[in-house]
């Protein structure tokens, strides 16, 4: 179904959330009314299938399912959802006859689209989206860009790669090449984690504090969190990047924020803060290096866990991040140390900041050997 948007306007990227929800339910509407006249025309029903309940409501359905493909959990909780379309097949492959075959791509052996693309035309190929509708990959990737460009403050839909990975059970690694993939909170200087040195060696980190990148690129964890919410292959992975299964848990208060300075460095905060010249850590920072420690849904507990703003965003809403951010304290306490110098000029010519010059010269303090570490508080 197309629509006329010339009376929408454009999307109030930069206006409040009341505005942005405005704008979208105004689209709803544009759409649902296209969608009734198109029906009304072609003397069909226009009632639709989406209906939704909230996750966890008395009369819900399952969320898991069994498929020909294994177990599936839906992103909706629909009403109806095979009316709606949540149960069909992963992908429809159009036939010689007009027709479309119904395929599971796990249950054919096909291991990723590419394979798909080398066994039928790639036109032919349809896969089912989030929402149960049948499109080819290059609509699904384009919508995702249109998405992306215009709400970006809403969780992106997945690729269609992304997509004929989920249906096949693939468990690639997304880490980005940007963030270290392991860091170590230097002994001297806390608050500040320096990306792994290869030779150090599983025993001589037994005692350090670490953080971890998740394996969707989207944040940290410590290494706990990692071996319980980083799937199957968690612990191979731990012994892959050098990290002993019996490394101490994180020492000391976790900083709430961590904001990376430098390819190979992250800095807590509210260190950050103390050089973003008054402005807001999102205001000075592109947000893909500023991570916050998530929180449990239903608990509101701190979980170990670091995500990038974007995604912390999407969970807790752009205000309540965004006064989470500017509430941070700002560390008062740095002393300078012989390489202090050599970070603060490291940090002002870094591209993390937003074309921005850093005009506080980063010193960090100097703190006691470890032995002394449970006397430290953080200054967060």
């Amino acid at each position: 179904t197309t629509y006329d948007k010339s009376t929408l306007g454009t999307y109030p990227k930069d206006g409040t959330e009341e505005d942005q929800q405005k704008f979208k339910d105004s689209a709803k509407a544009l759409r649902t009314a296209q969608f009734e006249k198109n029906m009304q025309e072609l003397g069909l029903s226009n009632e639709t299938h989406d209906k939704e309940l909230p996750f966890g409501h008395k009369d819900s359905l399952p969320r898991k399912y069994d498929s020909p493909a294994g177990e599936r959990a839906s992103d909706h909780n629909y009403i109806d959802p095979i009316a709606a379309g949540d149960r069909g097949p992963d992908m429809l492959v159009k036939q010689s006859d007009g027709t479309y075959a119904a395929k599971w791509p796990k249950t054919d052996g096909i291991k990723d689209l590419n394979q798909a693309r080398e066994l039928y035309a790639t036109e032919d190929i349809l896969l089912r989206d989030s929402r149960g509708r049948y499109r080819t990959p290059e609509s699904i990737d384009k919508g995702r860009e249109i998405n992306l460009a215009n709400y970006p403050a809403n969780k992106p839909a997945l690729s269609s790669n992304d997509l004929m990975d989920r249906y096949v059970g693939n468990t690639r690694d997304r880490t980005r090449d940007d963030l270290p993939k392991v860091l170590v909170e230097d002994r001297h200087n806390k608050g500040v984690f320096k990306e792994k040195d290869q030779s150090v060696t599983p025993e001589e980190l037994k005692t350090e504090n670490v953080l971890i990148q998740k394996r969707n690129g989207k944040g940290f964890v410590t290494p706990e969190m990692y071996a319980k919410t980083q799937g199957p292959n968690a612990a191979a992975n731990l012994q892959e990047l050098g990290i002993p299964e019996d490394i101490q848990k994180f020492e000391g208060k976790n900083p709430q924020v961590l904001v990376q300075a430098t390819k190979n460095v992250v800095i807590s905060g509210d260190r950050a803060k103390r050089y973003a010249d008054g402005a807001s850590l999102a205001e000075k920072f592109d947000k893909d290096k500023i991570f916050v420690e998530n929180t449990g849904a239903k608990t509101g507990v701190l979980t170990g866990a670091y995500v990038d703003v974007n995604t912390y965003e999407k969970t807790h809403g752009a205000d309540h991040t965004k006064k989470h951010l500017d509430n941070l304290g700002v560390a008062d306490d740095f002393h300078k140390t012989p390489e202090a110098a050599a970070m603060a000029d490291a940090f002002k010519n870094t591209s993390t900041t937003k074309g921005m010059a850093t005009q506080s010269a980063i010193t960090v303090e100097s703190r006691a050997p470890r032995d002394d570490r449970g006397a430290d508080s953080r200054s967060m």
